[in-house]
């Protein structure tokens, strides 16, 4: 009985030992599957420290982008308002499903296609359901003529100048600035200048201060706007001429009228204008040039009546630097306006219609795209610089009359001289026959770009106009401040831009053929595609043609560091090593428990065996006997 009791023990022992060894061999394995998914999470994270993402960087435009087909493929001021365009290896534009479908609409085959204006118009016309423009902007692009001309040496142009649009045959369409094989239009929307560029920008820095406006009487008009206004009707009218020879009198009579009425409206309005301003030799004169009367010229001092120039300390007697005083002189040197024997209310009078002038160069009162006058946030704030100007740097109250110093050679002597120089107000000094009145021109300049940051960048603005020039901190002091306006006097029209950028989508569609990829609408697919050389990006360089190049030559798109990437990944590594950690710690003292139980097992498996074996030797030594 006590030898059946012990196998019986001994079997259930064996079979329990053998379990908790099983077990523990799973155990053992799990931990093994944990450590190879921890090795796994840390190469994943590893990788993830070096992930990098594409970025669309433009000095021009304030914000940086991120790389997405719809910023390469519509019109903005992000991409200067050029097409970059996805390609193939063969260079072959790769559309997404809206662009594919208005390339059919077309006729455009994939393998290309000869361009025509009709051809075109169905193209934009079939951008409108889609979605990509409105239809408002289709007619205005449709508007905007297409013609081509391939010349002698293959190079396509322009043709301004035929009549006859049976010419006008090719391979590749052409509109002004296409880019496909001629100087591409100017379209920048904005140019980032300093100081220096500033000052020798066509559109603000060259322009003519215009010190004849002081001397004007009724009905009058200085020269310089005189001038300025002939040539903007030239350039008008030139243009319409352009228009009109380029418009299809047979089949569109319609359109050929209003463009020819165009043309006769501004011929007429530019003969009325010489008719109100007639030139002559006598006093009815109404077009005034700076009169050399009525400015100190000829002698060492402050002129009895009328404009004395102070230039860096010196008085000013060159007529033709008089005449032709710019924006650009005032940001240069040191350019002060005096007056004898007036008032303060005469000279804010005076400096007001001088800093009309300057305002109208920065965009003040004009059209946006005229100088820094670059959308309504800009609009917004030369008004408040004008505003500023007006109600403290030119109110008379605020004129500075300290001192007595009347001296009318040397300026150094001079307290109206001295405080409007060392302030931002009018400075004026009375003696006991004669008063002096004076304006920084250049302290009034430099205060209205610092009024205009102050609205821009609200308290983000490090500069400041203080009452004087000591307590200030202008813009103009900052050698590296960038101003963002319209360099150029030739200013692309909006309506120009639009039809400019789709006409060189739809001449390079015709070009080179298309692929349609539905897929490249997903940033993540378009920016692997790009950084794995599966797709490469063609872009219209200085020379006129597209070349296809690696995404990170267009001179815009940038590889950065993916600082967010990083992050998730770092707090998934973190979640999943806590997860894995936990399971690993769990069966550590699951194996724990097991090993002590198999232990344990062991040594009662030994006990029983023994007493087993030695309850089988005592019967056999009982049977003996």
């Amino acid at each position: 009985m006590g030898l059946a009791t012990s196998q019986a023990r001994f079997l259930c022992i064996t079979a329990r030992k053998a379990d908790c060894e099983y077990k523990s061999t799973e155990l053992a394995q799990q931990k093994l599957e944990i450590t190879n998914q921890l090795s796994d999470i840390s190469a994943t994270y590893a990788n993830a420290m070096n992930a990098t993402k594409l970025v669309w960087k433009n000095d021009l435009v304030e914000n940086d982008y991120g790389l997405t087909y719809n910023l390469l493929m519509a019109p903005s001021a992000a991409n200067d308002y050029n097409p970059y365009m996805v390609t193939t290896s063969s260079g072959a534009i790769v559309l997404n499903s809206e662009y594919a479908a208005a390339a059919r609409a077309a006729g455009i085959s994939k393998a290309g296609g000869i361009p025509s204006a009709d051809s075109r118009d169905k193209f934009i016309a079939a951008l409108v359901p889609n979605g990509i423009v409105t239809q408002d902007t289709a007619n205005s692009i449709t508007t905007t003529d297409y013609v081509y001309k391939k010349s002698n040496d293959g190079s396509l142009t322009l043709d301004t100048s035929a009549v006859d649009t049976s010419a006008t045959t090719g391979n590749v369409g052409w509109n002004a600035g296409a880019g496909m094989g001629s100087t591409p239009l100017d379209k920048n929307s904005v140019d980032g200048m300093d100081k220096a560029a500033l000052i020798l920008s066509d559109a603000i820095g060259k322009k003519v201060l215009d010190l004849a406006q002081l001397t004007l009487g009724d009905g009058q008009i200085s020269s310089v706007k005189y001038n300025a206004t002939i040539s903007d009707y030239d350039t008008k009218i030139k243009k319409a001429q352009q228009t009109l020879q380029l418009a299809d009198k047979d089949n569109d009579p319609e359109d050929y009228t209003a463009k020819e009425k165009i043309l006769t409206d501004l011929q007429k309005e530019k003969a009325d204008f010489i008719k109100q301003y007639p030139k002559t030799d006598d006093d009815s004169n109404k077009v005034i040039d700076v009169d050399d009367s009525k400015f100190q010229m000829d002698e060492n001092n402050i002129k009895d009546d009328g404009f004395t120039i102070i230039s860096n300390g010196v008085i000013e007697k060159d007529s033709d630097t008089i005449k032709n005083m710019t924006i650009g002189d005032l940001l240069a040197s040191n350019i002060v306006l005096m007056t004898q024997n007036g008032s303060a209310d005469d000279m804010a009078k005076y400096a007001q219609k001088l800093m009309y002038t300057i305002a109208e160069a920065f965009g003040y009162n004009q059209a946006i795209g005229t100088g820094l006058n670059v959308d309504s946030t800009t609009n917004e704030a030369l008004k408040y610089a004008m505003t500023m100007i007006q109600n403290v740097n030119l109110k008379a109250a605020n004129a500075i009359s300290v001192g007595s110093k009347t001296s009318d050679t040397s300026m150094t002597e001079n307290s109206a001289f001295i405080n409007a120089n060392e302030n931002n107000r009018i400075g004026t000094c009375s003696g006991k026959k004669v008063s002096y009145q004076a304006v920084s021109l250049s302290n009034l300049v430099s205060s209205f770009l610092t009024y205009f940051d102050n609205y821009m960048n609200g308290s983000d603005s490090g500069y400041v106009v203080g009452k004087s020039t000591d307590t200030s901190a202008f813009v103009t002091d900052d050698s590296s401040y960038k101003y963002f306006g319209q360099a150029s006097t030739t200013v692309t029209s909006q309506k120009e831009k639009l039809a400019d950028f789709y006409d060189q989508l739809y001449n390079n569609l015709c070009e080179n053929g298309w692929r349609e990829d539905a897929s490249v609408q997903d940033n993540e697919y378009l920016e692997n595609a790009l950084k794995t050389g599966k797709y490469a990006m063609s872009s219209l360089h200085d020379d006129g043609y597209f070349y296809q190049t690696r995404y990170n030559e267009t001179g815009y798109v940038v590889e950065e560091t993916d600082s967010d990437a990083i992050a998730r990944a770092e707090a998934e590594f973190t979640q999943k090593k806590a997860e894995l950690t936990y399971k690993e710690d769990s069966i550590d003292m699951k194996s724990k428990k097991l090993d002590a139980e198999i232990s344990s097992l062991s040594t009662e498996y030994e006990t029983v065996k023994q007493l087993i074996s030695k309850s089988i030797e005592k019967t056999f030594q009982m049977f003996q006997n």
